[in-house]
């Protein structure tokens, strides 16, 4: 993880579990939701639906990369759009406010490497470097547009 593959100013990587992507799809009647839509840098398997939203202010460790996770990240109108299409056809920021009771529409946890960075790998070891949690880095999944 270097400057080169940060997709914001501030050198954000951004994070989402596979668990909380489900979630949304249930919500939006979708179970084929791509997860291309919110392009999140990593995404992980394992945990409950939007547990990694308790990481913000915490450390993790992907492989051997350590992130401090700093927020929450709030999504734009880009989500609504088909990653194939483009066309609007969810509408995934009301989603995300009205059923899961968020004050903004967030999915995903924004992070920045805490150190020298380093590279990650699919089915890198993911853990909170204060708590012996784990999860998986997995692949993009071939989901539905």
């Amino acid at each position: 993880v270097t400057p080169r593959y940060h997709d914001s100013e501030a050198g954000q990587v951004t994070l989402h579990s596979r668990e909380s992507l489900m979630a949304v799809a249930a919500a939006v009647g979708d179970p084929g939701l791509c997860e291309r839509r919110f392009r999140s840098n990593i995404a992980v398997d394992g945990l409950e639906a939007w547990d990694e939203q308790s990481w913000v202010g915490r450390k993790i460790c992907v492989g051997q990369v350590e992130f401090n996770v700093v927020k929450s990240k709030t999504r734009c109108l880009a989500t609504h759009a088909n990653p194939q299409t483009g066309s609007r056809d969810l509408p995934i920021l009301p989603t995300l406010i009205g059923a899961f009771a968020h004050r903004e529409p967030t999915f995903a946890v924004a992070m920045v490497t805490s150190g020298a960075g380093g590279r990650i790998h699919v089915g890198d070891e993911v853990s909170l470097v204060d708590q012996k949690m784990r999860c998986g880095v997995g692949r993009q999944q071939n989901r539905r547009e």
